[in-house]
């Protein structure tokens, strides 16, 4: 498509909380490309916390549920009067907003790049990556390219509070952690958990075998992992965090481990070492972006099912405790990655 005229530019990716670190690459090259213009990011509710902490944004947006809240949006998003809006989700209710925003230029995917292929049709201009195992952080910079924006990866613009290193810091302190691995034993979906019995030996392995303490995240009506851990005779440490608030943990964090969920994507894009178990999901689609992390996968015939159900009994998770410890052993030999654009930068009180 080329460079477009565009003083006004909407990004639609509505949720969730990894997809919209992985777009943050390609709305850090728009903002590259057009330094000048207003970028306004249209996402659901869950999903504004993080964007509060990305710079580049002049303006969130939040996409109401409901036939009330969709024309209150759909009247919000006409009155800016965008140039150009680019759908990074690619479904039915994306691209749909994405054409009733009435921008001019309207980019998305082409169909076979859907999970709802006939979304397509609400584009003016369909892009088409290229290779089927792309990550979908490059899937994502391939549709910025085709708006104008340079080729490359301009990094993850995202900065902390401080008074959220502050009650980070203090839980640390509190609990005596100093070197420690995060462990995220929950993924959203069952058929991405790796057993919450591995974690638990990992757990007790971490300290002797690799130096290493550890500390429990999870999130918002997952406190049954803690009830688990407990009758596993696991010394569980962890405080409650918010999303702002693991920006500063993660980066304090000599390693992550965990399945492909929000959490994990964060570390990736904060640079910390990551170890990730991924199950149904394409380790080229979601695993970790920098090739020093570590990824655990056991490749079958069904693999990238994309099943929230297995019917064999989730055998693609079935990785070992060593196997694990391996690959964090291989993953702290390396030094930490750098720290990718904006992540090191702090909002005012």
């Amino acid at each position: 498509m080329g460079r477009v005229l565009a003083m006004k530019i909407l990004i639609v990716k509505l949720s969730s909380l990894g997809d919209l670190i992985h777009t943050l690459p390609a709305a850090a090259a728009l903002r590259q490309a057009y330094p000048h213009a207003r970028i306004d990011w249209l996402v659901e509710p869950a999903g504004r916390s993080l964007l509060e902490l990305c710079p580049l944004v002049d303006r969130i947006l939040v996409s109401r549920k409901g036939v009330r809240g969709t024309l209150t949006t759909v009247v919000q998003l006409r009155r800016e009067g965008y140039d150009a809006a680019l759908d990074f989700q690619g479904l039915w209710k994306s691209a749909v907003l994405t054409r009733l925003s009435g921008a001019r230029f309207r980019l998305g995917f082409a169909r076979e790049y859907l999970r709802e292929p006939s979304a397509a049709w609400l584009y003016t201009h369909r892009v088409r990556p290229g290779s089927p195992h792309l990550h979908r952080i490059d899937a994502n910079l391939a549709l910025a390219e085709a708006a104008g924006a340079a080729a490359g990866n301009p990094g993850f613009p995202l900065v902390s509070r401080p008074e959220d290193d502050a009650y980070v810091q203090e839980k640390l302190e509190e609990l005596g952690l100093k070197r420690f691995a995060v462990l995220n034993p929950a993924a959203g979906w069952p058929t991405k958990e790796w057993p919450v019995e591995r974690y638990a030996a990992l757990a007790k392995r971490f300290p002797a075998e690799l130096g290493l303490d550890t500390l429990w995240t999870w999130g918002p009506g997952e406190d049954h992992f803690f009830t688990h851990l407990q009758r596993l005779a696991v010394a569980v440490r962890t405080f409650p965090t918010t999303v702002p608030q693991m920006i500063p943990l993660l980066r304090s964090a000599t390693l992550f481990v965990g399945g492909d969920t929000g959490p994990m994507h964060l570390a990736c894009a904060l640079g910390t070492p990551v170890v990730a178990i991924l199950g149904p999901t394409s380790p080229w689609h979601n695993g970790p972006f920098s090739p020093e992390d570590a990824v655990a996968f056991r490749p079958l015939p069904c693999s990238h099912c994309y099943r929230r159900k297995c019917p064999t009994e989730t055998e693609c998770l079935n990785i070992s405790v060593d196997e694990i410890l391996e690959a964090a052993a291989r993953r702290l030999a390396f030094p930490r990655a750098p720290v990718p654009n904006g992540s090191s930068l702090k909002l005012e009180s």
